[in-house]
């Protein structure tokens, strides 16, 4: 059985993991602040879509 870094954690914590390691992600990577606030708000957006997505499976 191969561990992983989100085993045993509850769902919500690891997506709220995950969009945070890339809202940070995005920052390191963009030059601008209106960059960084277009980026960060569709990742947030694509975010809350997959977790809805998610939350009704």
């Amino acid at each position: 059985m191969e561990a992983t870094a989100c085993q045993g954690r509850p769902r919500s914590v690891v997506a709220e993991t995950a969009v945070i390691e890339t809202v940070l992600r995005l920052l390191e990577e963009t030059a601008t602040t209106c960059e960084i606030a277009t980026r960060t708000h569709s990742g947030i957006a694509g975010a809350n879509a997959l977790l809805t997505a998610g939350l009704t499976l």
